[in-house]
């Protein structure tokens, strides 16, 4: 069984995506939906701070059919159902909410948010979540809407509002579509980075023959790593039906084809 939590020494992107698969492995896995979304909700909420989330999907007349939450305490259990019943779902009824970030000053401010968990251009049901303190939750919104569409996908998977005729194809098309928004993510998070430390790296080189062998050696090594990186975020992009191959043991990866460099087997020259 994958486990959600990140190892806390790697750089915050990486935890973000060991979160997101984690969460679709395990989907796989048929894990119990109840368990496997609250436990994504707690692995994501410490990463980027929260007190408290929710996500709920309702039917056509809008009564909840599905509730799962997790709070550090209490009064951030507290806080969020009132955010939820007089701000959220008011809005919801009255003005057709979708996606809303707010932040409320106090001695201690509180940021919210609420995102909308859609299928086929249908809303089914909604996150939403707090953060105390100062920063404010908005700067996070790449993260919880991708966090969003992984989650309404493991929600499907796992047999969880699927009771239409066509809800196998509406499963595929919003997996593709989580699949995408995922990989995109990961791409932009680690490509930024990567750039700026794969430049500083090639303009040293550029006077190789200036520098000691040694240093040179592990410069060398570095931007081979940080081209290998490069590829496999392009290639994640290339991705349209995700398959699955074995990594270690039981554990499974998504499979990205034939590529070259490194592999799981074969990692990079050591230092």
């Amino acid at each position: 069984m994958n486990d959600f939590s990140p190892d806390p020494s790697l750089p915050t992107a990486e935890m973000r995506y060991e979160v997101l698969r984690g969460l679709a492995l395990s989907a796989a896995e048929g894990r119990a939906p109840a368990d496997l979304i609250r436990d994504a909700l707690e692995r994501a909420g410490e990463i980027i701070g929260l007190s408290a989330a929710r996500l709920f999907l309702w039917d056509d007349s809008g009564r909840p059919t599905f509730d799962v939450s997790f709070a550090l305490a209490e009064q951030d259990r507290n806080a969020l159902a009132a955010l939820e019943e007089q701000i959220f779902a008011a809005l919801r009824m009255s003005r057709h909410l979708r996606t809303a970030y707010l932040t409320f000053g106090s001695e201690t401010p509180l940021s919210a948010f609420t995102i909308p968990l859609s299928r086929a251009g249908k809303t089914l049901g909604a996150v939403v979540g707090v953060r105390r303190g100062e920063a404010r939750i908005m700067r996070e919104d790449v993260f919880l809407e991708t966090l969003a569409a992984a989650l309404i996908v493991s929600a499907l998977v796992s047999g969880v509002g699927t009771d239409t005729p066509d809800a196998n194809a509406r499963i595929q098309q919003a997996r593709q579509k989580a699949v995408s928004e995922i990989t995109a993510t990961v791409n932009h998070e680690i490509n930024n980075p990567l750039t700026a430390a794969l430049g500083n790296v090639q303009l040293l080189l550029m006077r190789r023959d200036q520098l000691e062998p040694d240093l040179r050696r592990k410069l060398e090594i570095i931007e081979r790593s940080a081209l290998q990186i490069r590829d496999v975020t392009q290639r994640l992009m290339l991705i349209t039906e995700p398959k699955s191959t074995t990594y270690v043991g039981d554990d499974t990866m998504i499979d990205l084809g034939a590529k070259g460099g490194t592999s799981p087997d074969h990692p990079a020259e050591p230092e």
